[in-house]
């Protein structure tokens, strides 16, 4: 006995399963050749671009503090100068112990409680690979029994740098000002930049320092180092 219902031939459902088939093919073969276009302009004509980002992130600029201008009088003599300096600055990620590292550093520079203090407070705002500058002016006598301790002091690095010498003292000190490291309102009044929180760069506070500070300034130097991609410095190009 037949049945009311039409019957679907195997033919038919062959071809229903062909053509479905062809269709998701030509759906995959599309993407496909999508990514593999994109992969292409990216491996080819984004290949400089893409390696110019990754050079940035790798190579940075460290800036050096340039050597203030001379002052001189009408005879030309110096009323400023600058002499060599020795100071201590300390990089924060590098020290184990931050406690027993300022402890130490107190008894070595003879810090009273609040100097201590400061320091501490200092360290605690900086950013951890920047180099955060601890005391300058030091004599050589105490700048060398900081520099033997080094190896038991990580993060804690001596510099040789330069300081502001005033060769006539304090009889024309009201005339001439004196320099300093640049406060936080100033380092905003000039955009942020970078040099003026460079451990060691002073600019003119009062006087002559103040008033010819863009002149006396000059041109700071530069060194190409290798940097992680937080910024920390691994080592000199």
């Amino acid at each position: 006995m037949l049945s009311g219902k039409p019957t679907i031939s195997s033919g038919i459902l062959q071809n229903s399963f062909d053509r479905r088939t062809t269709v998701i093919g030509a759906l995959q073969g599309g993407v496909g050749a999508l990514l593999a276009g994109r992969l292409t302009w990216l491996a080819v004509a984004q290949n400089e671009k893409y390696e110019l980002l990754a050079e940035s992130n790798r190579v940075n600029l460290s800036l050096i503090p340039p050597r203030r201008g001379w002052i001189l009088d009408r005879n030309g003599h110096p009323l400023a100068s600058n002499k060599a300096d020795f100071r201590v600055d300390i990089i924060p990620e590098r020290v184990h112990d931050l406690r027993g590292t300022i402890a130490e550093l107190t008894t070595l520079l003879e810090l009273d409680d609040g100097q201590a203090r400061e320091l501490a407070d200092k360290l605690k705002d900086a950013s951890g690979f920047a180099p955060v500058e601890i005391a300058a002016g030091l004599d050589w006598d105490r700048f060398a029994a900081i520099s033997v301790r080094l190896p038991d002091l990580p993060g804690v690095v001596t510099q040789r740098g330069f300081s502001r010498y005033y060769p006539t003292g304090p009889c024309v000190g009201h005339l001439i000002g004196y320099v300093g490291a640049a406060s936080r309102e100033e380092w905003e009044a000039e955009d942020k930049k970078p040099l003026l929180i460079t451990p060691g760069f002073k600019i003119g506070k009062d006087g002559l320092e103040k008033s010819f500070d863009s002149e006396l300034r000059g041109e700071p130097g530069a060194r190409r180092v290798e940097v992680t991609s937080n910024g920390r410095i691994v080592r000199d190009l």
